[in-house]
C-alpha cells in the first residue's frame, strides 16, 4: 500500500534515509506527516510517505491500486471509499468565560457581542473577517485573550479544538475559566482516505491504532513539537 500526502512542501523535509519528515514547529501539515509516520510504525509498516500534488493523490485514490491519501475530504473523491480519522479535530470554536457567559447559541449571534479576541497570525482573524465579523480584537497570544475574557474586557475568544487538552493542563489561572460555547466558526476534521482495494480489516486496524494513540500523551507531544508554531499559547 502506498501512503501519500499533499501540501506539505513548506512543513516537511527529507531526512538522510530518504524519508519524509515534518519540521519542528512546522504547523498542522508538519504534524500530519509525523502523526502518519507514528501510526505506520506502530502498525509495523515502513514509514515511507510519498509527497504528491493533491489532484494526483485523489486520482490515485479513485483508482484500483492500494493507496491511502492523508488529508482528503469526503466530497473530493468519486469512488466508494473508506476513511480513518479524524487525525486532528481541526475545528475552531468560540469560547467564553464561565464568569461572563455570552449566552450565544448560533454563530450569527456572535456578531452582536462587544468583541471577539483572536491570536494574531493564526488565521482566525481572516476567517472571521471572511464571515463579515467587524468586532474582532487581535492580540499577541491566546493567554492575553484568556486574561481579557476573565476580566470581562472581551466577550469571546477563538480556539482550535486540537489545543484544548493542552489548555486544560496549562498553569494559566484564566484558562481554567474557559468554557466552550459549542458554537463553531469552522469545522474541518482531517481524515485519511483509503482506496477500495484495501481490506476493511486493515482500515479497522488503522482506526483502532489512531484512537489509541490520540488518547496518549505522545499525541499531545506531537501537538507541542509540530502543530504549535513556537509557543502553543
Amino acid at each position: 500500500m502506498k501512503v501519500q500526502i499533499h501540501g506539505v512542501e513548506r512543513a516537511s523535509f527529507t531526512d538522510s534515509s530518504g524519508q519524509l519528515r515534518g519540521k519542528h514547529h512546522g504547523g498542522q501539515r508538519a504534524m500530519l506527516v509525523e502523526l502518519t509516520r507514528e501510526l505506520m510504525m506502530q502498525l509495523e509498516l515502513e514509514p515511507s510517505i510519498e509527497q504528491v500534488a493533491q489532484q494526483q493523490g485523489i486520482k490515485a485514490l479513485d483508482g484500483s491500486t492500494a493507496v491511502a491519501l492523508v488529508d482528503v475530504s469526503q466530497q473530493q473523491t468519486q469512488s466508494p471509499r473508506q476513511w480513518v480519522g479524524p487525525l486532528q479535530d481541526n475545528n475552531v470554536y468560540l469560547f467564553e468565560s464561565k464568569d461572563h457567559p455570552s449566552s450565544i447559541q448560533q454563530l450569527e449571534q456572535a456578531k452582536s457581542v462587544d468583541s471577539i479576541c483572536v491570536r494574531s497570525g493564526n488565521g482566525h482573524q481572516q476567517l472571521l473577517e471572511s464571515l463579515s465579523f467587524n468586532n474582532i480584537r487581535a492580540e499577541g497570544s491566546y493567554k492575553v485573550c484568556w486574561d481579557l475574557l476573565a476580566a470581562g474586557e472581551v466577550s469571546l475568544a477563538t480556539l482550535n479544538q486540537t489545543l484544548v487538552p493542552s489548555v486544560l493542563e496549562s498553569d494559566s489561572v484564566a484558562s481554567k475559566q474557559l468554557r466552550n460555547t459549542g458554537v463553531a466558526v469552522q469545522k474541518q476534521p482531517v481524515y485519511i482516505g483509503f482506496s477500495a482495494a484495501i481490506p476493511a480489516t486493515e482500515i479497522q486496524r488503522w482506526q483502532q491504532q489512531l484512537e489509541q494513540f490520540k488518547a496518549s500523551l505522545d499525541y499531545q507531544g506531537l501537538v507541542h513539537h509540530y502543530y504549535c508554531q513556537q509557543d502553543c499559547f
